[in-house]
């Protein structure tokens, strides 16, 4: 199976610096605080930075290691050990000072000693950058306890260092008795890579494809979310990151994990959880970054279906809604739920809409969903003509007066539910329609109510047409208008 090429150094395109450029691992981003980290590899030769670039990167590995298990004590032998490479780094300074600078030494020796008796801040502030340097060379990750043993014994070394420095400037090179103290650090199993790609990069693969096909930003940014769940699950079970090493019964626990622990729904867990692992690894069977689909087969047994109430908002429930909206003068609130209620429209589309959307045509107001303004499902635009009552309502007016762009921002979508929720009366918690999608369930059954043609309901609500021929030719702007004015007013 052919494997994605390994990181090697990446050159600054400014300073022409050669660099260790890595993505953290999805486990890690959020104690990361970022998705990828740069360290400089202190060169611009390319021969030397391919040299540097292993240990660097073999360093970076055990520091996320490190992360992953926590804060950890440390042995006696491991804190001596890095004492003892700061007392041998500072005598190889030793030999590079001129005779007579004895007096440098001796100020160093003082410095040390003073902080010997110092308090754990006055430490910190001269020596907390130096002993977390050392910590991450080896991927270290301490207990508050043991870092304070390796910055008290760096404190000693340093005070041994400076007296043995001082002689050094005196002329005295006899064998030095107290490095023999120090012991070498134990060797630590390098950190195991990953059996070939690992799960964020087939997802990537098929990001970067998905995106050029033109497809859903918010698909590629919820599959994200949803992928790197598994990938954190799998890493929390002890197993490898690896694509090729999940196994459908892998994929399997994990549903169980989201069913039972998580307490999602069957359908939630079916239609998004399982589809995205079940797409991103079909892609990555097409591209040769995997052998097996392990999600291909796996499904959750479906939640028996108990229907209480209509999927849609009742007539006294849009009522309460609309007479509430118009008491707001908060752009999102006061026109998002008109706007559901008349057009069947998803409300994330609606949240979206910009001043330019809103147009007219031979007398017919009408406003345009299209991917150009944000995410649209289907990927494409459709009209949709304006019904009298929201003309009536003042939309066109408010649309005309606002700025040009956006009208609402996208991220009021949460305060836009909470208003119909609390609109309806329903308390944190209770149970009611989903104020997202209720619109858009009213209106379809208020299209079948007044006689209108289905396809037309589904092409102002844009639901896709599944017929073979339905792919071919538009719906006349006139027609569209004829149906929506068929649509019942809501009487306030």
């Amino acid at each position: 199976m052919p494997r994605l090429p390994m990181p090697s150094p990446w050159k600054h395109p400014k300073t022409g610096g050669y660099y260790l450029r890595v993505r953290v691992p999805s486990d890690l981003v959020e104690s990361v605080g970022q998705t990828w980290v740069k360290r400089t590899l202190g060169t611009k030769d390319p021969a030397e930075a391919k040299l540097r670039f292993p240990p660097a990167l073999m360093e970076m590995q055990r520091q996320w290691e490190a992360l992953r298990n926590g804060p950890q004590p440390l042995n006696r032998q491991q804190v001596m050990a890095l004492a003892g490479e700061t007392y041998r780094e500072l005598v190889g300074l030793g030999g590079q000072v001129a005779e007579g600078d004895a007096e440098v030494w001796q100020a160093m020796r003082t410095l040390y000693e003073h902080l010997h008796t110092a308090p754990q801040e006055a430490r910190e502030r001269f020596l907390g950058e130096h002993v977390d340097g050392l910590l991450r060379t080896h991927g270290l990750l301490p207990d508050e306890a043991s870092r304070r043993a390796v910055m008290a014994e760096v404190v000693k070394a340093s005070m041994l260092a400076a007296e043995r420095g001082g002689a050094i400037a005196e002329g005295d090179f006899s064998p030095d008795e107290v490095v023999r103290r120090f012991p070498e650090m134990p060797a630590s199993e390098p950190p195991k890579a990953p059996a070939g790609p690992s799960i964020a990069e087939v997802f990537e693969a098929w990001e970067r494809d998905h995106k050029a096909a033109g497809g859903s930003e918010k698909t590629a940014r919820d599959w994200r979310r949803m992928v790197e769940n598994f990938a954190t699950y799998q890493r929390g079970q002890g197993r490898s990151e690896a694509a090729g090493e999940a196994t459908p019964q892998h994929v399997t626990a994990y549903a169980n994990h989201l069913r039972h622990e998580r307490k999602l729904a069957a359908k939630t867990i079916n239609d998004k959880h399982l589809t995205a692992l079940r797409t991103i690894y079909r892609h990555g069977k097409r591209v040769f970054m995997v052998e097996v689909n392990p999600a291909e087969d796996v499904a959750v047994r479906p939640d028996k279906l108990r229907v209480t109430r209509p999927k849609g908002f009742t007539d006294e429930e849009a009522r309460a809604i609309l007479r509430a909206a118009r008491g707001v003068d908060k752009a999102p609130l006061r026109w998002v739920p008109w706007l559901g209620a008349f057009t069947g429209a998803r409300v994330g589309e609606l949240l979206q809409l910009r001043r330019e959307d809103f147009r007219e045509v031979d007398g017919i107001p009408f406003v345009r969903v299209t991917p150009e303004a944000g995410s649209v499902k289907t990927g494409r635009y459709r009209d949709v003509p304006l019904h009298p009552q929201l003309v009536e309502e003042g939309l066109l007016d408010f649309a005309r007066s606002s700025k040009p762009g956006a009208l609402f921002k996208r991220g009021d979508l949460s305060s836009v539910n909470r208003f119909v929720r609390d609109a309806l009366g329903l308390k944190p918690g209770e149970a009611g329609p989903q104020p997202n999608h209720a619109w858009r369930h009213r209106f379809k059954t208020l299209g079948r109510g007044a006689g209108i043609d289905v396809k037309l309901i589904d092409a102002i609500q844009g639901h896709a047409d599944s017929t073979a021929s339905g792919g071919y030719g538009e719906w006349p702007l006139a027609a569209l208008y004829r149906a929506m004015k068929g649509i019942p007013r809501v009487n306030l």
